[in-house]
């Protein structure tokens, strides 16, 4: 591809640059420059760590010569410096440029909020796909599209990775795709330069705010906004506290869905099991004077809410209701509120709460059948949002028989005291606690503790298949370490 088309689009500081360079040819865009070469444009990206702007000379030493940056460089005479006022939004544009803009020729279904964004993703694929119209699926469990799967480094990929990836989607004859959209995904310019067709808003609290992450709320609840002055059709759950707020920035056409209040779409006369082999939800899904009995086969008001939102996308793409009711029946989303085996008379559930708001929802449902104890294993991350360990450490404590402390994405900080620091939090709570750093000896020690009719939530990991251990993801597994340690207990209680 020429200059001339890569920077289409692009507002540069200096325009005669462009012209005397329009007709050099370029192979590749990289923001990484371990990964630079020969005909490759370097980006450099101002990261929160670090800037990608420190490393234009290895770039340069790679054979890079063409540099596209919104700080002052020092390079050799022979560099091409383009320099833009925001290069991350350069880099979206230029992704875009690149690969031929693919959303546009695609139905692109963006999903964002607080809590919820994985699980609506996948109950939307599994719906549309149920009913013959293959779908792909981008976010933090990874990207899905026909017998191809890719993991992610983000929930929502850097815009270069994006729009390859709808590239290749596109290339394999799928023209929709349902994607989370994150907060830092919006604030990070990732997204710029993607089609929306539907943008859906789920939910909004307090969350991602840190040294690292959003300075305040008010800028993350501001992100998260960005996504419906981009949709062309937005859908929004008209109960939440920021439903007004969201609305109000729309653009596009305006549906809501709703529980509580008036709506577009309703759920009516919900209703759940009531014990823990019989979770799930009935209800009825209203639209004008269209009504069909649902069941949703797992429990939770919030999951209620989830399937809401999917219907609400599949109805307005032209599923039949009916076809709807059939399909909701199978839907799932990985790692969350995710069944594992029983071990005699013990229910196993794991989630990706890793939260407040999150782990009060999962333990609030979770308490409503009644089990006997509810055993919690949980962590809390280091390195950011250390806001979250006296959060999680608050709810275990009010709903939690047992809470077992232990490791979840710990980094550079030391695991045992994280844990120490959430036990510090529980003290005057009806908990009992225990700390075990090693969260495989963690969930061994919930089931030997349990007992029939004990629930065993395992809460933070989710999907994940790893433990983030000083910048490295050392693999490990929720569900696997689950499934293994039923079968230590098994053959100790029998031997």
């Amino acid at each position: 591809m020429r200059i001339l088309e890569l920077l289409d689009g692009i507002d540069l500081i200096d325009d005669e640059l462009y012209k005397e360079t329009a007709d050099m040819e370029i192979e590749e865009l990289v923001y990484d420059s371990r990964k630079a070469g020969i005909q490759k444009v370097f980006v450099a990206l101002t990261g929160l760590d670090v800037d990608g702007h420190d490393f234009v000379m290895n770039a340069y030493e790679k054979g890079a010569r063409v540099f596209v940056v919104e700080k002052n460089v020092d390079l050799p005479d022979d560099a091409v410096v383009f320099v833009v006022k925001n290069s991350r939004k350069a880099l979206s544009r230029m992704s875009a440029n690149f690969y031929s803009h693919p959303s546009k020729n695609m139905t692109i279904i963006g999903v964002t909020g607080t809590k919820g964004k994985t699980t609506v993703s996948h109950y939307i694929r599994d719906i549309l796909e149920s009913n013959g119209n293959p779908c792909g699926l981008i976010g933090t469990v990874g990207v899905f599209y026909g017998n191809v799967m890719e993991d992610t480094a983000n929930t929502t990929p850097e815009s270069y990775e994006l729009q390859r990836i709808l590239r290749d989607i596109y290339n394999q004859g799928i023209d929709t795709v349902v994607m989370e959209v994150s907060s830092g995904g919006l604030m990070m310019h990732r997204v710029d330069d993607i089609h929306f067709k539907y943008g859906v808003f789920l939910n909004l609290t307090p969350d991602h705010i840190g040294e690292k992450e959003h300075p305040n709320f008010e800028h993350y609840r501001d992100s998260k906004a960005k996504l419906f002055q981009m949709a062309e059709i937005s859908i929004i759950n008209n109960d939440d506290e920021y439903a007004d707020f969201m609305k109000s920035v729309t653009v596009g056409e305006l549906k809501t869905f709703s529980l509580k209040t008036e709506g577009f779409y309703r759920g009516l006369n919900a209703c759940e099991g009531n014990t823990l082999e019989t979770m799930g939800t009935q209800f009825d899904f209203v639209h004008g004077k269209l009504s069909m009995p649902m069941f949703l086969p797992q429990p939770g008001l919030y999951n209620l809410y989830n399937a809401l939102a999917a219907i609400s996308v599949a109805v307005e793409m032209g599923v039949e209701l009916g076809n709807v009711k059939k399909a909701l029946l199978e839907v799932k989303a990985s790692g969350r509120f995710q069944i594992m085996n029983n071990l005699d008379g013990v229910i196993g559930i794991l989630d990706y709460a890793h939260n407040r708001v999150a782990l009060l929802n999962l333990l609030r449902t979770v308490r409503s059948y009644n089990p006997q104890k509810i055993i919690l294993v949980v962590g809390s991350v280091g390195n950011r949002t250390k806001e979250r360990r006296r959060e999680l450490a608050e709810v275990a404590a009010e709903y939690c028989d047992i809470t077992i402390l232990t490791e979840d994405n710990q980094d550079r900080e030391d695991p045992l005291q994280i844990t120490k620091e959430m036990a510090e939090y529980m003290k005057d709570g009806a908990s009992e606690v225990y700390i075990e750093v090693d969260r495989r000896k963690a969930v061994l020690l919930a089931l030997t503790l349990a007992q029939r009719g004990d629930a065993i939530v395992l809460a933070g990991k989710g999907h994940e298949t790893y433990n983030l251990v000083c910048g490295k993801k050392v693999p490990y597994s929720d569900e696997k370490t689950y499934i293994e340690m039923v079968e230590v207990v098994r053959r100790n209680r029998e031997s």
